[in-house]
């Protein structure tokens, strides 16, 4: 969803996705945006562990202070205010 390498240092990154829209944000501010037309083409039901930083060409290459998994999408308010304070302390 980026094409772009990203500063050195803490940053607080979410991703959502809502009925129709995958959402990709970085220190509060919405970086992308996906619109499908079809929701079950982004349905992720599987019975597999979730993995965290696995991909199918690479892997995170880094530090996780904080990570949270909502069972709702959240609103632009509240990923503003999260990534507020998780900068706030670093």
């Amino acid at each position: 969803m980026s094409d772009y390498a990203v500063d050195p240092g803490w940053h607080h990154v979410a991703a959502m996705r809502t009925d129709n829209h995958l959402v990709l944000w970085l220190d509060g501010k919405e970086l992308a945006r996906s619109e499908f037309t079809n929701p079950d083409l982004c349905d992720l039901s599987n019975n597999e562990p979730l993995r965290i930083g696995f991909g199918p060409n690479d892997f995170f290459n880094g530090s996780i202070a904080d990570l949270r998994y909502y069972s709702r999408a959240l609103t632009g308010e509240e990923i503003r205010k999260l990534a507020k304070n998780q900068l706030d302390q670093n």
